[in-house]
C-alpha cells in the first residue's frame, strides 16, 4: 500500500475526508493504525451519521426514479452549461438507470466513457449513504470534527465518539462546508509547525511545476 510505504518512517498521519469521504478517511485511518501507525483524522461537514442523515433527509419523499432524473440533469448543466429541458422528455422514454446514462451520453460531444463512469460513481455512492450501517472504528488517533450546519441539527450523531474529539461548527451548509474560510484556519491549529514552516518556505510555482513528476513516481511505486 503507497500511503504505508510513504508513511512508515514518520509514523504518523494527517487524513481529510469531506462529506461521503469522511467515511473513506476513517476507514484509512483504522487501516493504518492496524499498521502501528496513529495520526490526525479530520472529518470536514460532520460525522458519518450526519452525512447519512442529511442525504436520507434530502431524499426521503423522492422516488428512485426521481433521483435518478435529477442526478441525470444536473450532470447535464453541470457539464454542457445547457438547460436540462433538451433531455427532459427523452428521460421518462428510459426506464432503467443504465438507459438514461445512455440518454445524457449521446447528448454529449465527448468524454463519454469518463461521463459513464462518473455518472454511475455518483448514484451508486448515493445508494450506498441511503443504505449505510456506521459501525465507528475504535481510533487512537486524533479526530477534528468540522461540522457544517445541517438539515436535521437536532439529532445527535456524536454519541459514538470518543470525548477527547474535538468539535468546531461552522456556518456553512454542508454541500459548500469546503468552501468556508474558517477551514484552513481550524486545520492549521493541529498541523504540526514543520510542516507550516515548510509551507510557507515553499516555492508554490515549483510544486506546479513538479506535479507531474510526483503523479508519474506514484504511478511507477504503485505497479
Amino acid at each position: 500500500m503507497i500511503i504505508i510505504q510513504k508513511l512508515t518512517p514518520k509514523r504518523s498521519f494527517y487524513l481529510l475526508g469531506y462529506e461521503f469521504g469522511v467515511l473513506v478517511a476513517l476507514e484509512i485511518a483504522s487501516i493504518l493504525e492496524n499498521k502501528g501507525l496513529t495520526g490526525t483524522v479530520f472529518m470536514l461537514g460532520g460525522t458519518p451519521l450526519d452525512i447519512c442523515n442529511s442525504f436520507n433527509h434530502r431524499f426521503k419523499n423522492i422516488s428512485a426514479e426521481d433521483q435518478q432524473n435529477a442526478l441525470i440533469k444536473h450532470m447535464y448543466t453541470l457539464i454542457t452549461s445547457k438547460n436540462y429541458t433538451e433531455i427532459e422528455n427523452e428521460l421518462g422514454a428510459n426506464k432503467s438507470w443504465n438507459d438514461k446514462v445512455e440518454c445524457l451520453v449521446r447528448k454529449l460531444p465527448s468524454n463519454i466513457q469518463y461521463t459513464q463512469i462518473l455518472l454511475q460513481g455518483v448514484y451508486a455512492k448515493i445508494k450506498m449513504l441511503q443504505k449505510y450501517d456506521f459501525k465507528q472504528h475504535k481510533l487512537h488517533s486524533q479526530l477534528v470534527l468540522i461540522r457544517a450546519k445541517l438539515p436535521i441539527p437536532d439529532v445527535d450523531t456524536l454519541e459514538s465518539f470518543p470525548k477527547e474529539m474535538k468539535v468546531h461548527n461552522i456556518r456553512a451548509v454542508l454541500a459548500h462546508a469546503d468552501k468556508d474560510l474558517a477551514c484552513s484556519n481550524i486545520v492549521n491549529k493541529y498541523l504540526d509547525k514543520n510542516i507550516i514552516e515548510a509551507y510557507e518556505n515553499s516555492n508554490q510555482c515549483d510544486t506546479v511545476l513538479k506535479s507531474d513528476e510526483f503523479v508519474k513516481n506514484m504511478v511507477s511505486e504503485s505497479e
